[in-house]
């Protein structure tokens, strides 16, 4: 799955540190095999997710914790706009 996150323009640094705790507790998560966040070069407030999970129950999972409870009511006050998530299925990717 890619989920992009768009920071209002100056709150960067307060979503940047949202997001260090999401991959903190996610990566903890059973069933999460890959949670990687990018930062574009181009849009600076533009914030990729690269998710990998061992099957949907777990992301579904994952979207029920606390700590993703958390995170989204601390984002909703810094997005621009809501998330774009996008599911994905593999095609030309780097093996686990």
């Amino acid at each position: 799955m890619i989920a992009t996150l768009k920071a209002k323009p100056g709150s960067e640094a307060e979503v940047r540190a949202v997001i260090q705790e999401m991959v903190q507790n996610t990566r903890k998560e059973e069933g999460c095999l890959l949670y990687d966040v990018v930062e574009s070069l181009a849009t600076p407030v533009s914030f990729t997710f690269v998710e990998k999970w061992t099957d949907q129950e777990a992301l579904a999972k994952h979207a029920k914790q606390n700590h993703m409870k958390v995170a989204g009511k601390a984002l909703s006050t810094l997005l621009s706009q809501p998330a774009e998530v996008v599911p994905c299925k593999p095609f030309a990717v780097s093996k686990l």
